[in-house]
């Protein structure tokens, strides 16, 4: 039976994005009978959660522990989920027959700053990089550097599949106190990094702002982060609904089709999959410049 390891960077049952990617990956390969690995970062949340893979845990900061047990892990093929920046890529030692890269790039950060090359020396060590980007700075370096490259025109999260009766958005509206104004729709995990705090005190500063009807949704990662966010709104009565993270689809899937823009001004970001849901259900988005947020643009 041949080994795969996937290393990604944040995986746990807080963070959806990589792990839904991952697991999408995992589900397909796993029907072939590989026998699959994840290997990431430690997580607190994560013994919460049942996997039918094997999680093994590294700080991938520590690089001679990491290549220590993709060499002693004797795997046919490591498949890299990762952003440019994350420093495992260039101290990886290429330990596997095969080694793949899916990245999340932001192009303009790198060209800006002349760092492309620099952050991308161990890609030509790579037997593919997988990119979704297909004319740009990292392309030249590709194609400069003789890089294998596959590029994926588009993909999204299988969210958005079946939608709920009207009656329920109908519910959600009836919520505010003036349930027929435009709502945007903030999904987000609350933390600092996801940064809804600023977008609330924003709020109580412009006016215009409270013209619109606000959901926030998203795991409470921090919950000194989210009562501030919560108090803050009772305080100024703000239009504003807060719910946890759902896992069902069908309510998230209402959620977008019931709001008009879909807002997420995070301070720092991957490959945010949450506005290529909001792309999938035709809604506008606004949002800060920030890692892959471009390259999803």
């Amino acid at each position: 039976m041949k080994k795969i390891a996937i290393i990604v960077n944040r995986y746990d049952p807080i963070v959806g994005g990589t792990e839904k990617l991952a697991k999408t990956f995992c589900s397909h390969i796993l029907d072939n009978n590989y026998e699959v690995e994840i290997i990431t970062q430690p997580c607190l949340e994560r013994g919460s959660s049942n996997y039918s893979y094997k999680i093994n845990e590294v700080s991938l900061t520590d690089s001679n522990k990491f290549n220590n047990i993709i060499e002693q892990g004797q795997y046919d093929l490591c498949f890299f989920f990762c952003d440019l920046h994350t420093p495992f890529l260039n101290n990886y030692k290429m330990h596997c027959k095969r080694n793949i890269c899916s990245l999340n790039l932001d192009e303009r950060t790198y060209a800006a700053r002349n760092q492309f090359p620099k952050a991308t020396q161990n890609l030509k060590k790579f037997d593919s990089v997988i990119t979704f980007t297909i004319d740009g700075v990292a392309n030249k370096f590709f194609k400069e550097n003789n890089i294998k490259q596959t590029y994926i025109q588009n993909f999204s999260r299988d969210v958005l599949s079946t939608l709920l009766s009207e009656d329920y958005g109908n519910k959600i509206k009836k919520l505010f106190k003036v349930p027929d104004r435009d709502i945007i729709f903030y999904p987000a995990a609350f933390e600092e990094r996801k940064n809804q705090l600023h977008v609330i005190q924003q709020m109580v500063e412009y006016s215009q702002l409270r013209e619109f009807n606000w959901i926030f949704i998203g795991p409470h990662n921090d919950s000194s982060y989210t009562s501030k966010c919560m108090q803050l709104s009772k305080q100024y009565e703000l239009p504003a609904l807060f719910f946890k993270k759902t896992t069902n689809h069908q309510v998230m899937d209402r959620l977008y089709q019931i709001c008009d823009v879909v807002c997420l001004t995070s301070i720092a970001e991957g490959m945010p999959l949450i506005l290529l849901e909001s792309l999938s259900a035709n809604k506008p988005w606004v949002a800060t410049p920030v890692g892959g947020i471009r390259g999803v643009l």
